[in-house]
């Protein structure tokens, strides 16, 4: 959240808290988390919240970071660049006109 400070952030409830839990147990770091998967999502505001758990609480934050190109973060592109092979990255490119075409 722009201008609050980390401990301002609210807590996670226990729905949120479960839905990071479950992005951070697949064991990826943000950068390729964020290269796999982040094509599928639309919103994400679980970074606005904090997490009890410290590696949780700074692995939200940093994929946060990622998504909306903050704090240094690399672009969804160069990490898809450097992180993905060209057929992850041609399927990824498939799946997301696929998804911009009309029914």
């Amino acid at each position: 959240m722009i201008g609050m400070s980390e401990t301002e952030r609210p807590l996670a409830d226990p729905g949120r808290e479960e839905m990071a839990r479950e992005m951070f147990s697949e064991g990826l770091s943000p950068e390729e988390y964020a290269a796999r998967y982040s094509h599928g999502i639309w919103c994400f505001s679980l970074g606005d919240l904090r997490y009890l758990n410290p590696a949780l609480d700074a692995w939200m934050r940093r994929f946060s970071d990622i998504l909306h190109h903050e704090n240094g973060a690399p672009t969804v592109a160069e990490l898809r660049e450097k992180l993905l092979t060209a057929d992850e990255q041609h399927a990824i490119r498939k799946a997301i006109q696929e998804m911009n075409e009309d029914p």
